[in-house]
């Protein structure tokens, strides 16, 4: 099968090769056909992505999430972020980015700049190290707030709530600009507020970065589960023996949870969060963390956070010991 792939054209190929244009430079806006796409397909549950590399004659490179492939399922064609967001804003300043991101809701909220109260604030270098007992006191925290004395049930709880911030605004700014956050440790500072999800700072303005390749959830991976997520986990495995299972189910979890949140407040986002959150489900530790639908959007996990254990805590929507068969 020869021709021009648009955003949105549905093909019934197992393998396509097209003739498309080459992706556009820095600033441009692509609107026209051949722009550089992926090729996503719902096969038995699982999305299965092919992207379109340049080689002359442009190919679909396959990369299966799943050796089960229905060779009959339709594909349909996605726009790959950054380079192909049609309308995705290039260059906004940063603080009017996550003002923007800010009015998403609780767990999308990052200050940046100077604020007055700065000094009850500590960088999550220090969390991650465990400087100070700060890992240890934290954790401690929660579990008094959860009404329990399990440091794993506080753990795991302290663990998803960091995970669903970090991936909350992350996934917001890349959706919004089609560009990564400049979120290393160092740079993010936090406090345990009197309620509600854990404050993040910003003492300095972050750089909105167009990744490397065009590879946007590798940009949003590296950022959070490498320089976040790993070293809050190995702390966590460390300092109370939490299960690695229950980490990355944590993690993928809280990354859905964002995406429900951005997809219902943000549907207009330049850069569908979709497919980046399917890019993100693909790679390790997340892959294999849970049975993920796109449309309509479910997910059940194959770990479990630990919050039935609290008093009056229930399951989650997508836990693994729900009845097989429930929504969510």
């Amino acid at each position: 099968m020869a021709g021009i792939v648009r955003s949105g054209d549905v093909v019934r190929a197992p393998t396509v090769r097209c003739r498309v244009r080459p992706a556009p430079g820095p600033g441009s806006s692509p609107r026209g056909p051949g722009d550089a796409a992926l090729l996503a397909c719902r096969c038995r549950g699982v999305v299965l992505l092919w992207p379109v590399t340049q080689g002359g004659t442009w190919r679909v490179a396959r990369r299966l999430w799943n050796a089960a492939v229905d060779p009959t399922a339709e594909r349909t064609v996605a726009p790959v972020c950054p380079r192909v967001c049609d309308g995705a804003p290039d260059g906004d300043p940063a603080p009017d980015v996550l003002a923007r991101v800010r009015a998403i809701g609780p767990y999308f909220a990052v200050t940046c700049g100077p604020r007055p109260d700065a000094a009850r604030f500590r960088p999550l270098t220090d969390l991650y190290a465990d400087r100070d007992g700060a890992l240890g006191a934290y954790v401690a925290e929660v579990g008094r707030r959860l009404g329990t004395g399990q440091r794993r049930v506080a753990a795991s709880t302290l663990h998803i709530g960091t995970a669903a911030r970090l991936w909350s605004v992350t996934l917001a700014v890349a959706a919004l600009t089609g560009r990564a956050p400049g979120l290393a440790p160092d740079r993010v500072w936090w406090s345990t507020p009197e309620s509600g999800p854990v404050d993040l700072w910003l003492p300095e303005v972050p750089a909105l970065s167009a990744p490397a390749g065009g590879d946007l959830p590798g940009a949003l991976h590296e950022t959070v589960v490498v320089r976040h997520l790993q070293p809050l986990g190995d702390a966590l495995r460390a300092h109370c023996g939490l299960s690695p299972h229950v980490l990355r189910g944590n993690a993928a979890a809280a990354l859905i949870g964002a995406l429900r949140v951005l997809t219902t407040h943000a549907p207009d986002a330049p850069c569908p969060p979709l497919p980046l959150v399917a890019g993100l489900l693909a790679r390790e530790p997340l892959a294999g963390a849970g049975a993920f639908t796109p449309r309509p959007l479910t997910y059940r996990r194959r770990s479990c956070c630990l919050y039935y254990r609290v008093r009056g805590g229930g399951l989650c929507g997508e836990c693994v010991l729900k009845p097989s068969g429930t929504p969510r």
